[in-house]
């Protein structure tokens, strides 16, 4: 993809799909979509959290700032499935999808 390594974040849309991990090397979710809040512009990772097979997810917006990649893994230091649980339900329709073929940078007008 064309995202941007060091544009806000390390997260882009070739993680889709990655688990993320607390600090505490605890797998919090995983990445199921990156994506820009309509109002704050604001880019964030969708994070699925617990279920199974996507039965039972909830999805939380997280921002792109709160990750890390270390190596093959993408880490969120601080977060906990607590903390996702109290971001609130993730809302589709506050959001729009980025587009893997524009950088980040482009995506929010920048």
């Amino acid at each position: 993809t064309r995202c941007s390594r060091d544009w806000s974040s390390d997260v882009c849309s070739s993680d889709l799909g990655k688990s993320v991990y607390n600090q505490a090397g605890e797998r919090i979710g995983e990445i199921d979509d990156v994506a820009i809040n309509n109002k704050t512009r604001t880019t964030a990772a969708v994070i699925g959290v617990g279920g199974f097979l996507g039965i039972g997810e909830t999805k939380a917006a997280v921002p792109l700032s709160q990750f890390q990649v270390q190596g093959d893994r993408v880490v969120a230091p601080t977060l906990t499935k607590d903390d996702l649980a109290r971001l609130g339900e993730y809302r589709s329709a506050d959001w729009t999808p980025y587009e893997a073929d524009r950088t980040l940078g482009e995506a929010v007008g920048q």
